[in-house]
């Protein structure tokens, strides 16, 4: 009969009691728990292994589930509708308002506090804003109409339309409205929500209006009815709903 190796407490992460020795084709011993400091038998190579050292029944306890507080809105960028207060894949995850469509989409939470999602996967689609446009910036959300013709254009600059448009581009278009907005983060938001609601209006001829193309043009003036009125209504409306933009005029 081969002879057993002789095995020590210092290999154990809990007290050993007594080597067994062979018991059913395997190397047994008496160990006592480190939860409840009963003696219980186990395989020696399975101790060895423990990062516990408790026994069977303490190992299946399982811990208590942990309670989710309810979450802070004045902390969280999106407008919460739901608190599942439920975890997916280790992440705990919210029902929240798209601030483009307003339409309801689930996220982790963590991503939307860190702003890594601002917005639906739908609207995720759309492109954000151009290089060169600074969002911590006082920006203008402008609309520009086209003479001779109802065609819009809505846009979003860090400057003014006189530095942001050629002189020859200019004799095309006269403004219709102007709102400056403390972030330009938020006038982009706005702008990309009217873009997504009137989508379905978007200019699609094949003349070139622009020398920067034609992105934003819209085939009629949505705000032809006491446009100025309507623009600030519109930007008040969605203010409510997203509760996170600062308008200065």
């Amino acid at each position: 009969m081969k002879k057993l190796k002789e095995i020590t407490n210092d290999m154990f992460p809990m007290e050993l009691v007594k080597d067994l020795g062979m018991v059913e084709g395997r190397r047994k011993a008496a160990f006592v728990c480190n939860l409840c400091n009963t003696t219980f038998t186990t395989n020696v190579g399975t101790a060895k292994k423990s990062k516990t050292g408790k026994c069977k029944t303490c190992l299946n306890i399982q811990r208590p589930k942990k309670v989710l507080v309810s979450l802070d809105q004045t902390t969280i960028p999106l407008k919460i509708l739901t608190d599942l207060k439920i975890m997916e894949k280790g992440k705990r995850v919210a029902l929240f308002e798209c601030p483009y469509c307003f339409k309801p989409f689930k996220a982790r939470v963590g991503n939307v506090s860190t702003y890594t999602t601002t917005k639906c996967h739908s609207c995720g689609l759309i492109q954000g804003p151009r290089p060169g446009f600074k969002k911590e910036q006082k920006s203008t959300f402008y609309v520009l109409s086209f003479t001779g013709t109802s065609l819009i254009k809505i846009g979003i600059t860090n400057t003014t339309i006189d530095k942001r448009y050629q002189k020859q581009e200019k004799r095309t278009f006269y403004v219709l409205h102007e709102v400056i907005f403390e972030q330009g983060i938020d006038a982009f938001k706005f702008e990309q929500h009217i873009l997504y609601k009137y989508s379905h209006m978007q200019y699609k001829g094949k003349e070139r209006l622009l020398l920067s193309g034609n992105k934003e043009i819209l085939e009629t003036n949505i705000f032809t009815d006491n446009y100025e009125g309507a623009i600030d209504d519109s930007i008040s409306s969605w203010g409510e709903c997203t509760g996170q933009f600062t308008r200065v005029t």
